[in-house]
């Protein structure tokens, strides 16, 4: 059994002669989760890693402070959390067999350290009795989602951001159809406005993966971090590659090797022909185009579906499309299809990375990147 211990400064000295206590049952694996010294630290902190712990799965919690309410109050804000508060190893016990406690909250100015030890004995070898317990655990645990709006609803802005983003397409379908050349030589130009605005919803998707580091890195686990760093790493080779790495603004000169494989002499990537093989087709056409349909389409399907899923997921800290994103990037796709011009790939670069934009700032998951 894993379990997860954490506290603040006031219940620090409990927290280790606990976690010394739990260190000598072979059965236990105990993972601390801080603080880790006496200096001052936030219960909402520490109270909130090891919640995020118990949500997700990964074992059972015990959380102190000074009167354990604090912490209490903190993970009972996390879905699938059931702290139980307690003050006697009787109620220690009940809240595992009618409750089915995953977190255990204590106070160390309240119970003396023998008395702790005895909550957590009969907390850890008691067992839930389910029954009647069961369907009352089960009436309860939806009461937190009262009041929130449907995760596929949109927000104001999201409507506003998705209408100008199909309109931009679908007048440049128009065009495709009716006056192409005025649609590739002015609307869909190279270095054009469209090209522009592709970097201008990448960097804000970057700002908002710096936004979401420095609020989230000290209470998510390794793996939502990963997620983080790769997204916002992500969005920088995309700025990187859609204005050549810095050269379409400041006339670089190109390197040797991308002076002699890109097919535009520019130093970028995408445009790379090795062998005569054409690595914009295959790479971030085929492949890229592929990883899209997967993660706009298929991904949120399959998360609704399988519990598995959308742990992994989350775990990631993956945002997740709602119902309308698909149904936008869907619509904008047949739309640059419609065009019928060699330029449609602006098109679908410029109206993806805003839905992009719309679906991490908004995503289906959104509980996910809360503090």
């Amino acid at each position: 059994m894993k379990i997860f211990v954490g506290s603040d400064h006031a219940a620090f000295e409990a927290k280790k002669e606990l976690m010394a206590y739990l260190g000598t049952k072979p059965e236990i694996e105990v993972v601390d989760e801080g603080c880790f010294s006496s200096d001052r630290a936030s219960y909402v902190e520490f109270g909130s890693k090891v919640a995020l712990r118990v949500q997700n799965g990964d074992g059972r919690g015990i959380l102190l402070c000074g009167s354990g309410i604090g912490v209490s109050m903190v993970a009972n804000r996390y879905q699938k959390v059931r702290a139980a508060l307690c003050r006697t190893p009787e109620e220690a016990k009940l809240s595992r067999e009618h409750n089915d406690s995953n977190i255990l909250c204590v106070g160390a100015r309240i119970s003396t350290s023998e008395n702790i030890k005895k909550m957590t004995d009969a907390w850890l070898t008691a067992s839930f009795e389910g029954g009647r317990h069961a369907e009352r655990i089960l009436s309860f645990n939806t009461l937190g989602e009262l009041g929130k709006s449907h995760p596929d609803n949109l927000a104001a802005a999201e409507y506003w951001i998705l209408g100008a983003v199909i309109s931009v397409v679908l007048f440049g379908a128009i065009l495709g159809q009716y006056n192409r050349t005025y649609f590739e030589s002015i609307y869909a130009l190279e270095d054009g406005w469209l090209e522009y605005g592709t970097v201008w919803g990448l960097a804000l998707t970057f700002a908002l993966c710096l936004k979401r580091i420095k609020e989230l890195w000290r209470v998510r686990a390794w793996t939502f971090r990963l997620g983080l760093v790769v997204l916002s790493l992500l969005c920088i080779f995309g700025m990187g590659e859609e204005l050549s790495w810095g050269q379409r603004i400041f006339g670089n000169t190109s390197p040797a090797f991308f002076a002699a494989h890109n097919s535009q002499g520019e130093t970028n990537f995408h445009n790379l022909v090795l062998e005569g093989v054409k690595i914009n087709k295959l790479i971030f056409g085929t492949c890229l185009s592929i990883g899209v349909v997967f993660y706009f389409v298929i991904l949120p399907v399959i998360y609704r579906r399988r519990e598995s899923i959308k742990k992994f997921v989350d775990k990631f800290g993956m945002p997740i499309a709602k119902k309308w994103h698909v149904l936008a990037y869907v619509t904008v796709f047949l739309l640059a299809l419609a065009s019928g011009s060699i330029k449609k790939g602006e098109l679908l670069e410029f109206s993806g990375v805003w839905i992009f934009f719309c679906m991490y700032f908004f995503p289906a998951n959104r509980s996910i990147f809360e503090k």
